[in-house]
């Protein structure tokens, strides 16, 4: 694990500072579809000098090694235009503070979550055959065409957004808390 466990006080430094940038980044993505520079990018700096200070030189490999994972996994996101810039660089201050051991437990809580939030909003509003059958098709077309296609959504499903701090807030968390308690 990257957070230190041994001592109380550190790992709730740790946890104190991941609230302290989700909960206003949720906030934020929520009532303004944004998460702004002036939140995320104080944080990297805020995550790798927390390391530093508690952990020393060790701790600032771990934060720099969390960065490099969640912001390199997700940048082709952003490149794709499937996520916003602002998405991307919370995800790297949740790596930076979580650490590069902890970077792919919780890319992969936020995913699943992601996941799970986004078909639950297909079913809610109707549109889950309708997204299942677009996804099949492109899979087929792409295989026999020898290439990615991409078939465009329909209006209604293209008007759904899903404010992406929600899922990286949720699923950091629960990443978190089954590695410290039950993994």
């Amino acid at each position: 694990m990257s957070i230190p466990t041994g001592e109380q006080g550190s790992l709730f430094v740790y946890l104190a500072l991941l609230a302290a940038l989700l909960i206003p980044a949720v906030v934020t993505d929520v009532r303004h579809r944004t998460i702004p520079n002036r939140l995320t990018l104080p944080f990297w700096f805020i995550a790798i000098a927390a390391h530093g200070l508690l952990d020393g030189l060790p701790g600032l490999k771990e934060a720099g090694l969390g960065w490099l994972w969640l912001f390199g996994l997700t940048l082709p996101f952003w490149l794709f235009g499937w996520m916003g810039a602002g998405d991307i660089k919370l995800m790297a201050g949740v790596g930076a503070l979580v650490g590069g051991g902890m970077a792919l437990d919780v890319l992969l809580g936020i995913v699943l979550t992601g996941l799970l939030m986004g078909v639950v909003q297909l079913v809610r509003h109707g549109l889950l055959m309708q997204s299942i059958q677009r996804f099949i098709a492109m899979f087929g077309f792409s295989l026999a065409a020898g290439k990615a296609t991409y078939i465009e959504p329909e209006s209604r499903e293209r008007g759904l957004i899903l404010p992406y701090a929600i899922p990286i807030a949720v699923g950091a968390g629960a990443a978190l808390i089954y590695r410290l308690y039950i993994g």
